[in-house]
């Protein structure tokens, strides 16, 4: 019985190239992660010892939780708590970036802004954005992952 030796040679270069790349520390951190008035997330991150040149794509996971209460047009800063829709979503944000010559990467991944949703507000009111919360912030890439802190916005607050 013949045994194709490709599988065992794969097998043998794929487990050198790990212990090749395991020597070096690869480091994802994020350097922060705030919430816009509009309710999108921004991620600010830095990753150093990756192949330079090379293109590094980037996935932002997270949690959110927003509130939106109806609010005056003329004064969104004047609105009643109630109704309010509180809604739960994930958010996936996909972005590549090019490692630099130094084989590093600073970037910034911004989350689309949460969808407006059906509230049905009393005449001359329009559903507003009180709050957005995000938690369980991940940014992973081919080489690694990194968490971030949770974080919240608030326009006015809520009763």
């Amino acid at each position: 019985m013949k045994t194709s030796i490709l599988p065992i040679l794969s097998t043998i270069l794929a487990a050198a190239a790990l212990l090749a790349s395991a020597g070096e520390a690869r480091a994802l951190e994020i350097s922060g992660a705030a919430v816009r008035v509009d309710g999108s997330l921004v991620v600010d991150f830095r990753d150093d010892v990756l192949p330079r040149g090379d293109a590094v794509r980037y996935t932002l996971t997270s949690k959110a939780t927003t509130v939106f209460v109806c609010a005056y047009r003329s004064n969104p800063r004047n609105f009643v708590p109630f109704p309010r829709l509180a809604a739960s979503l994930h958010v996936l944000k996909v972005i590549t970036f090019e490692v630099d010559e130094e084989g590093n990467v600073e970037g910034t991944i911004v989350s689309d802004p949460p969808a407006l949703p059906l509230l049905a507000c009393p005449v001359g009111m329009a559903p507003v954005l009180a709050s957005a919360h995000y938690e369980d912030i991940l940014l992973v890439n081919r080489f690694g992952s990194a968490p971030a802190p949770m974080t919240s916005w608030e326009a006015f607050p809520l009763p």
